[in-house]
């Protein structure tokens, strides 16, 4: 099995560092380039219309606390369409569940907002990082924490899960089940009072057609596809992955990435992701943030 990153780009920026400025409302049609320092906008062959959809974090320089998180929907061009303050708390995940309705949330739960009527639901179920929708039946799926005990240790681990909008568990998968306590990082990434996070899981991407999930673990810098009706792993990707690694220039790597968020599938056989390049176990100094697309061949298993 092999895999190998098809191209390289320059990453989004969803962080700002900031000294002492104030983030206001500004109506529709207001370029964000100002908001970003007036980065360029470039256009080649394959671009074509529509809108992006994203939280922009803005923290202190001074200490990195955040000052405010803002949802932002902008035009190819730059310009804001809706904007909206979604509170300190607020995780950076957010998606379309149709053409007016967002779902994004924070540690109190997941939140549906319609951007026409401006009217927003909470759901009654909670998880870290992001949620998810499945469509097929209504349901989401988000990540929980749990504790596992082996040789006299805490270990934190991370559960899928799939609730109902009222809160009703009616799935989930624990990834001790798979991941191994030594898969943990070497740079020892860990919770409050040193306990080792082991998987650090942030981003799910469910494929309603297989029906199949896919989840990224930080600290294991590898992500995984498994099997929504049986629970079953299918195969893992990345430093503890059942793939090759080849990176663009054709060479066999032990890993592509570090520490990366954000996983996406965007065809049957390519990925795009967010490569933070954080503990870097070539170059621990190297921490050039990226996004990469991935392709796979998963005939070759």
């Amino acid at each position: 099995m092999t895999i190998k990153i098809e191209s390289k780009t320059l990453l989004i920026v969803i962080t700002l560092l900031v000294t002492n400025y104030s983030l206001t409302s500004q109506g529709t049609q207001t370029p964000i380039k100002y908001l970003l320092g007036e980065p360029i906008i470039e256009s080649s062959q394959g671009y074509f219309d529509g809108y992006n959809l994203f939280i922009l974090e803005r923290r202190n320089i001074s200490d990195y606390t955040t000052v405010d998180k803002t949802l932002f929907i902008v035009n190819m061009e730059g310009d804001i369409i809706v904007e909206k303050d979604v509170g300190t708390d607020a995780f950076l995940g957010v998606e379309f569940i149709n053409s007016t309705t967002l779902l994004y949330g924070n540690y109190e739960g997941a939140l549906l907002w319609n951007i026409e009527t401006d009217l927003e639901e909470q759901l009654y179920f909670k998880g870290h990082h992001e949620y998810e929708w499945n469509p097929i039946t209504n349901t989401f799926f988000t990540l929980n924490q749990y504790l596992v005990f082996h040789d006299g240790l805490d270990y934190v681990y991370d559960r899928i899960a799939e609730f109902t909008p009222d809160g009703e568990m009616i799935w989930s998968v624990n990834m001790s089940d798979f991941v191994p306590f030594d898969h943990w990082c070497p740079f020892q990434d860990s919770e409050d009072e040193g306990v080792a996070d082991i998987t650090h899981a942030n981003s799910i991407f469910f494929d309603d057609v297989e029906d199949v999930i896919y989840v990224n673990c930080r600290n294991t810098n590898t992500f995984y596809k498994i099997d929504h009706k049986t629970g079953e792993l299918l195969w893992s990707l990345g430093e503890y992955g059942d793939f090759e690694l080849y990176d663009i220039d054709g060479n066999l790597k032990e890993s592509l990435f570090y520490h990366g968020h954000a996983l996406e599938k965007i065809n049957d056989n390519t990925f795009i992701y967010f490569d933070n390049d954080q503990h870097n176990q070539e170059d621990a100094q190297n921490r050039e943030s990226r996004i990469i697309e991935i392709q796979i061949d998963e005939l070759s298993m």
